[in-house]
């Protein structure tokens, strides 16, 4: 009994002690915080998955293109400058994609990780300043918050940086064909033998 009486006089001074505008404010955020925190967990986690998926694709082109360079390089090598070597360099060159919209789209892929690494500083600092007293679940879902953050952030500039190594490849090989475009001759035939040789030069 004394106990039960011990316990509803420190309450009853909590919440004295908390004021209408306190009891309102503790209301809520026991009511809102943690679905709050969990709703906003489950959108940057979805924003990374997303971003996982992106890096794939653009390390996939990535890889590709390596190959193609690769190749090509050792095509020329093998066979030389021929006609038909001239022709299929064009070809190539016609195959490159635009970089332009990969390069304009780096200011949006910039602005969004510095927007994201704020966003990622406030939680760290709300992590900071979170009393005790509001739980271990609190800080649980803060924490769990701020470590898909972090993953985020590094999906992120890895899906920027792969996009730029992308950009200055597709530029080199174009080069690479266009220095090449002064040597080879503009003969419309495609020899037989020129295609073997490149075949055996590309396997």
């Amino acid at each position: 009994m004394q106990s039960t009486i011990k316990t509803l006089v420190l309450v009853a001074a909590f919440i004295a002690a908390l004021g209408p505008n306190g009891i309102n404010a503790f209301a809520q955020q026991s009511a809102e915080s943690a679905p709050a925190e969990l709703s906003r967990l489950e959108e940057i986690r979805a924003r990374r998955v997303e971003t996982e998926q992106e890096l794939k694709a653009v390390q996939a082109r990535s890889a590709a293109l390596d190959k193609t360079f690769t190749n090509v390089s050792t095509m020329v090598e093998t066979v030389g400058l021929t006609d038909g070597v001239g022709n299929l360099l064009r070809r190539y060159r016609s195959s490159l994609g635009d970089v332009r919209q990969d390069r304009l789209d780096a200011h949006d892929r910039q602005d969004a990780i510095a927007r994201t690494r704020v966003e990622l500083f406030e939680l760290n600092e709300k992590l900071s300043n979170l009393h005790h007293s509001q739980g271990r679940r609190a800080r649980a879902d803060l924490v769990a918050l701020i470590q898909e953050y972090e993953l985020l952030v590094s999906a992120l500039v890895e899906v920027d940086s792969t996009y730029m190594r992308l950009i200055e490849r597709t530029e080199d090989f174009r080069r690479y064909i266009d220095e090449r475009f002064l040597w080879a001759k503009s003969a419309p035939a495609l020899q037989r033998t020129d295609i073997d040789r490149s075949q055996e030069a590309l396997s």
